[in-house]
């Protein structure tokens, strides 16, 4: 009896870990902006701890005139702790791309986009996305 005790004792401890892991892993940041007349909006610096590729998929972008905006375009470009920019990407809602500059940009470091609406326009352009740094 003591045997099975310490046995489901043992398998609760090791599911809470699980999945306080999981959430501390925290592997892509969710991005909500009110992006005005092309001014660029910075995120928050983040933490990159893996060797893996970043990504950024825009999930929405919508004017009050045009919701939704298919055509709307979104750029992108990462920049490190140090200030060295990257190769930015330029997206629309719906799609998911790669960050491939050529250099270290899948190196560990921290991170920030800087984030804008590429074409002109005098709306208010609404714009969520996910950054996958991890």
């Amino acid at each position: 009896m003591k045997f099975l005790k310490y046995a489901l004792l043992t398998l609760i401890l090791a599911i809470v870990t699980d999945v306080a892991f999981i959430y501390a892993a925290q592997p892509q940041v969710v991005i909500s902006y009110a992006l005005d007349k092309n001014a660029v909006q910075k995120t928050s610096y983040r933490t990159k701890d893996t060797w893996t590729a970043q990504y950024y998929e825009n999930l929405e972008t919508y004017t009050w005139l045009t919701n939704p905006c298919p055509n709307c375009k979104i750029s992108a470009k990462p920049e490190d702790i140090d200030g060295n920019l990257y190769v930015g990407i330029v997206t629309s809602a719906g799609q998911k791309k790669q960050f491939t500059d050529p250099t270290t940009i899948s190196s560990p470091n921290d991170y920030r986009l800087n984030i804008w609406r590429l074409d002109t326009t005098l709306l208010t352009t609404y714009h969520t996305a996910i950054w996958y740094i991890n």
